[in-house]
């Protein structure tokens, strides 16, 4: 990273974030399916304002199809959650589970950004060792008893810098596009293109004929391309 951060509140560091140019690059989102495809414009902007970094992102394997094939993430990373809930699993589960912390450590992020907002994602964060953290500030005062809050379970201690929450009457795809604010992201439209490789999209596609639904938008390569 040619920038250092310090660990210093946003309002000093946020002309650093800016400018500042990361290399490897995180994305937690492990799940839901819903929440995933809400963050799909988060990976393409940072696409965008990072053409030559590694960008992962951190999902579980059943959410993991939805993602892999972008042509802005690199790789994937697999998070089991569901194995601890196995009878008889719970101890292979474990040693899985300590095996991804490592293997985060191993990657080197430079920059972590956490769209989880859990006590197991702000971990995967601090595990990391990566020294910019970006995740939702602390939960604001639930007046009229919104779903979302901010960050949970004390998981913004985790974070070097925090996303403001300037209101919580906001869609989820603009809540997550608030890190812009700080990278310095794009303001271009949020792009919610899903792209499945091409055995998945003949299989998507013949389920949506089936219910007479418009199918997707068939794209020269080797992946397809379902625009939301």
């Amino acid at each position: 990273m040619k920038n250092q951060i310090e660990n210093v509140p946003i309002r000093n560091a946020k002309s650093e974030l800016q400018s500042a140019e990361f290399s490897r690059i995180l994305l937690i989102k492990p799940s839901a399916l819903g929440d995933v495809v809400h963050t799909i414009p988060v990976l393409v902007k940072l696409r965008a304002r990072y053409p030559r970094a590694r960008i992962d992102w951190l999902i579980t394997p059943e959410n993991a199809e939805v993602v892999r094939h972008h042509p802005a993430l690199s790789n994937v990373v697999l998070f089991a959650r569901r194995d601890f809930s196995k009878r008889g699993h719970r101890w292979r589960a474990m040693l899985e589970f300590l095996d991804l912390l490592r293997q985060i450590r191993r990657a080197k992020y430079d920059l972590i950004i956490d769209m989880h907002g859990q006590v197991r994602s702000a971990l995967f964060a601090l595990i990391s060792g990566a020294r910019v953290r970006i995740g939702f500030d602390r939960p604001v005062k639930d007046i009229l008893r919104h779903g979302w809050r901010g960050a949970r379970e004390g998981s913004w201690i985790a974070y070097t810098h925090r996303i403001p929450i300037p209101t919580l009457d906001a869609h989820a795809i603009d809540r997550y596009l608030w890190v812009g604010q700080l990278l310095g992201l794009d303001d271009s439209p949020p792009d919610l293109t899903i792209h499945l490789s091409s055995q998945t999209a003949r299989n998507v596609q013949r389920l949506l004929e089936e219910h007479g639904v418009p199918a997707y938008t068939q794209q020269p390569c080797n992946t397809e391309t379902i625009s939301l």
